[in-house]
């Protein structure tokens, strides 16, 4: 098995003194781009709200308005060459830690998938063996219920036979008093006595076999899964979808895109001028202007 190591096995060295000087480095860095770049800020804010008060109403504002653009366009591109000249470097330090980080992550990554699956796995099976270990004691409770239930009939059966007997001996007793022999009668009535006494207790046995037979059957012990409980570990249920037919799939879980893209190209190619059903092509004019030389 995989042995633990603590943090400093893992990482060699203490890279917060090197963080924070860089750290400090970082926001002198920030503070000076922002001073650099102060009139940017400002000259920008001026060209934004100078473009939406903008009326062109005759061909020298048109223009003036076109100068503005070339001018806009080039002060916004030497901006982007100071910020990539900028972030050129940081990007390019940002990459090689990341590529640095990156195999071992990875390899962390897939080992504790691996053992994930591992151990969902196993815990799968332990399920499996569990429920049918579950089926087991279930059907040996019904065959134990279904023998005491036989033998409570049995007993049951027996009780009544006990007051049969008894209701007989009491009929030829009665007889015998008929015919003035009182004292085969007393014996006969003692005799039917004792069966309704072994009856009583034939049925107080049926009875208790019945509710034995009962709790058998509906209080089945449950059968715990043999997985250990892990702290800190613990499963829930992920449900995957595999489409087996398309076509049979409601709409309702369809989802409809269009290829804008290839659309825009159509009409792009034939001027707009392509019959697409349930789609309009429509123009519209945007200016292009090289900055200012």
């Amino acid at each position: 098995m995989y042995e633990a190591t603590n943090s400093d096995a893992i990482v060699k060295y203490d890279f917060t003194t090197h963080i924070q000087k860089v750290e400090l480095e970082t926001n002198a860095l920030i503070e000076k781009i922002k001073t650099g770049i102060s009139n940017a800020e400002s000259k920008s804010l001026v060209a934004l709200e100078s473009s939406k008060m903008i009326i062109i109403s005759d061909a020298e504002i048109y223009a003036e308005a076109c100068g503005d653009v070339k001018t806009i366009k080039t002060e916004s591109s030497t901006l982007e060459d100071v910020r990539k000249e900028i972030t050129k470097p940081v990007n390019a330090f940002l990459k090689s830690v990341n590529s640095i980080f990156k195999s071992p992550a990875d390899n962390y990554d897939q080992a504790e998938k691996n053992l994930k699956e591992a151990c969902a796995r196993y815990d799968e099976e332990q399920e499996k063996i569990r429920i049918a270990e579950q089926e087991r004691v279930k059907k040996e409770q019904e065959k134990a219920a279904a023998e005491l239930a036989e033998k409570a009939r049995k007993a049951e059966e027996a009780a009544q036979k006990e007051r049969d007997d008894a209701e007989k001996l009491r009929l030829e007793a009665e007889k015998l008093k008929e015919s003035g022999n009182e004292e085969e009668a007393k014996k006969l009535e003692i005799q039917a006595d004792k069966k309704d006494i072994k009856a009583e207790a034939k049925l107080e046995k049926a009875e208790t076999l019945t509710q034995q037979s009962i709790e058998t059957e509906y209080y089945v012990p449950v059968v715990a899964k043999s997985t250990p409980k892990i702290s800190g570990t613990s499963y829930m249920t992920v449900y995957d979808v595999e489409i087996v037919n398309i076509d049979l799939i409601p709409d309702t879980y369809i989802i409809k895109t269009v290829n804008e893209k290839a659309l825009k190209s159509l009409a792009t190619t034939t001027e707009g001028k392509a019959k697409v059903p349930g789609v309009v092509f429509n123009s519209r004019k945007v200016m292009r202007s090289s900055g200012r030389k």
